[in-house]
């Protein structure tokens, strides 16, 4: 049974104020992770976290089952679903003792397996790549090494620096990215 009573409370006053929501779906349960006993470790079969994502589209999607029970809020369904947060970073996706790049083949498996499972539980919805963060353009190379162009409508980049140039520089490197990964729209 999943417990929903954090993201009803988020989700209701998101609702409440006009505000559209972008979950960051980054979480493993313990009982599903690679290491349980690591926070930040990646689901061991992506059909565990693909199974969460499509409840959370049957509850908070366009024919969620919360926005029946709260008719006294106004309508505004989740429909962009951001897959993990800056997986490079072990911090996030806690591969201890493997590899340096392990990472990018099993985020790629995932990042396809939630486009299929998103996809199949609301087809308007979009798919966020997860953000990538210091050198992202070189993450994403790494990444489109394994076909992920079409698993994903939507880049994000986190970029931090106090200069702004650097961050029109460094989205110009990731835009160049995405075009060479086959994801120029």
């Amino acid at each position: 049974v999943t417990n929903y009573t954090y993201t009803d409370r988020v989700v209701s006053l998101a609702a409440a104020h006009n505000i559209d929501l972008l979950p960051v779906v980054r979480t493993t349960p313990s009982w599903a992770a690679v290491n349980p006993f690591a926070p930040g470790s990646p689901p061991r079969d992506p059909t565990d976290y693909t199974a969460y994502l499509r409840l959370l589209i049957e509850r908070y999607g366009p024919n969620g089952s919360f926005w029946a029970e709260h008719p006294e809020l106004p309508r505004r369904p989740v429909r962009h679903w951001q897959i993990w947060n800056e997986p490079h970073l072990n911090i996030w996706w806690n591969v201890d003792g493997r590899r340096k790049f392990a990472w990018v083949p099993e985020y790629a498996n995932l990042l396809k397996a939630s486009k299929a499972a998103i996809d199949a539980a609301d087809p308007g919805a979009k798919v966020v790549l997860a953000a990538l963060a210091d050198y992202a353009w070189d993450h994403l190379s790494r990444l489109n090494k394994h076909g992920i162009g079409r698993y994903y409508d939507v880049a994000a980049i986190n970029l931090f620096t106090s200069r702004p140039g650097y961050v029109m520089r460094g989205v110009r490197f990731f835009r160049r990215a995405m075009r060479r990964g086959g994801a120029a729209r």
